[in-house]
């Protein structure tokens, strides 16, 4: 906990990271598949 605040990091715990870790993946599989999302248009 230390370190990451010592490194300017957002403390989250385990379970919000991962959703947001899996939220990213999906987000870059979907940039790189040529998926645009509506809100992007």
């Amino acid at each position: 906990m230390q370190l990451k605040m010592k490194l300017g990091k957002d403390l989250e715990c385990a379970s919000c990271r991962n959703f947001r870790i899996s939220a990213e993946i999906d987000m870059m599989n979907d940039h790189f598949n040529g998926i645009v999302e509506q809100d992007a248009l």
